[in-house]
């Protein structure tokens, strides 16, 4: 007789699609991600198929129930240009059997124009724009692939889209420089009106160095040390009790401090907050776990899972 205890399977309501792979039109010195091209090398280009595509939504419809998310991610996913998603909208609609769909689109904002931002606000798309602070801070290691600066474009691409009434958040990776400049990277975002931030540590291994941190990782001195800052800066903009900022790493805190599942998968109980699929149908559990020995496939092959 088993004695084990049955675990109640968790609902899929996320899932994350890289729908270029790892491609990308930048060449960010700490990006984790253009790596996993080693993995896929039956073409130098990746894209996911329209085939494919509705294969994902259709299975990914018929196994949730009331919401259901996806999030399109990279590398840069709006390489696959707009009919791409214009084409994920309709598809969502052909299979949707009465769920609530939300689109979420992390991008580096080089190819949004005024098209994207038209399409992104009337599909009510909530938009990740990857943004490290003001010119000399994001210019340190957001760089295009000839090595000149993505400053200028990133700016531009974020009043463009909230111009738009498009809902944009700030991604901003905390570094090794980066850290250094916690109130003039709060103050920037805010002057953009970028007032939602999302501050993600980088700690990466280094390549030469088995068992060391690369050198653009943060430490966590450094890091303890900008949370601190950018958390006094947001109290005092407070208004009446009311913050006026939202900073995803600290309304993670006080959802875990009363009692609720905090929205940073970090600071959750366990893993499984979402699936990535790649862009050839590879399912993983996590897009920093794109490995082949963390290869789902064979895990959701029984429930049919981007099976044809």
């Amino acid at each position: 007789m088993n004695t084990r205890t049955q675990r109640k399977q968790k609902p899929i309501t996320t899932i994350l699609v890289k729908p270029a792979g790892p491609d990308c039109n930048m060449n960010c010195a700490y990006c984790f991600y253009l790596d996993k091209q080693s993995l896929f090398t039956e073409s130098k280009v990746h894209r996911m198929s329209e085939e494919l595509l509705e294969i994902l939504i259709r299975q990914a419809m018929e196994q949730t129930d009331d919401f259901i998310n996806f999030g399109w991610q990279g590398g840069e996913p709006t390489l696959m240009g707009l009919d791409f998603f214009e084409k994920v909208i309709v598809l969502q609609a052909r299979h949707q059997h009465g769920q609530l769909i939300g689109n979420g689109l992390q991008t580096n904002g080089i190819l949004i124009n005024p098209d994207w931002a038209k399409f992104l606000h009337q599909n009510k798309f909530l938009v990740g724009l990857s943004i490290d602070g003001p010119e000399r801070i994001h210019d340190h290691y957001r760089r295009m692939m000839g090595g000149q600066g993505s400053w200028a474009k990133v700016r531009d691409a974020a009043k463009l889209m909230l111009d738009a009434g498009v809902e944009v958040n700030a991604l901003t990776v905390v570094n090794d420089f980066s850290a250094q400049f916690p109130e003039e990277i709060y103050n920037f975002h805010k002057s953009l009106g970028l007032n939602y931030m999302q501050f993600i540590p980088c700690l990466e291994p280094d390549r030469a160095q088995a068992g060391q941190p690369a050198p653009f990782s943060v430490s966590a001195q450094s890091l303890g040390n900008f949370l601190v800052k950018v958390f006094d800066l947001w109290a005092a903009d407070f208004k009446n009790g009311v913050p006026t900022t939202s900073i995803r790493f600290f309304d993670s805190v006080f959802f875990r401090y009363v009692g609720l599942e905090p929205p940073e998968c970090t600071l959750q109980k366990e893993c499984g907050t979402y699936v990535v699929v790649e862009h050839d149908g590879g399912v993983y559990s996590c897009d920093f776990f794109v490995e082949p020995d963390c290869y789902l496939w064979e895990t959701y092959r029984p429930i049919n899972w981007l099976s044809s």
